[in-house]
């Protein structure tokens, strides 16, 4: 990772310009291959491909000062702080061509309730259930009732 003076500079004049007592550095991290962004403690980590579309660099880090702000979440809070940051209706994910990256999406998980599925990459390491059942039947908590199937599987390497 590499700190980025100058942009640091400019988050913290952002931060300062709203009252916010709390001060964050920004580094540039060649790891984050599709995120356009992260935020944690009080670093906010930027993709290097960012640098291909500079007119979203100041947008992209006042999304992650938004999470340093309120939680790590884009819940009500994250969207009050993006309203405080000069952000309103933000979106959660970004949409930049350049940091779009296609990945095989090696697992299918299906609810067995109402049949929605889940393409996923890795497979998860812990049970997932359908976040659509289990917000509309149980109040958005996890509920064995809503587990999900697996119901493709990459093919097997080896012998």
């Amino acid at each position: 990772m590499h700190l980025d003076r100058l942009l640091t500079r400019a988050a913290n004049d952002i931060l300062e310009t709203i009252g916010e007592q709390r001060r964050a550095q920004v580094y540039w991290d060649p790891k984050l291959k599709s995120t356009a962004g992260t935020a944690w403690g009080l670093e906010v980590t930027l993709n290097p491909k960012l640098a291909r579309v500079p007119m979203m660099i100041e947008r992209i880090i006042r999304h992650e000062l938004a999470h340093i702000i309120s939680t790590l979440e884009h819940g009500e809070a994250w969207k009050d702080a993006c309203r405080r940051l000069g952000i309103p209706g933000e979106e959660t994910h970004h949409n930049i061509p350049e940091l779009r990256i296609k990945v095989k999406r090696k697992y299918r998980y299906v609810c067995p309730r109402c049949g929605m599925t889940y393409d996923r990459v890795v497979k998860p390491t812990k049970q997932l259930a359908c976040g659509r059942c289990c917000l509309q039947h149980n109040g958005g908590k996890y509920s064995r009732k809503f587990h999900l199937r697996l119901t493709r599987a990459a093919p097997k390497k080896g012998i």
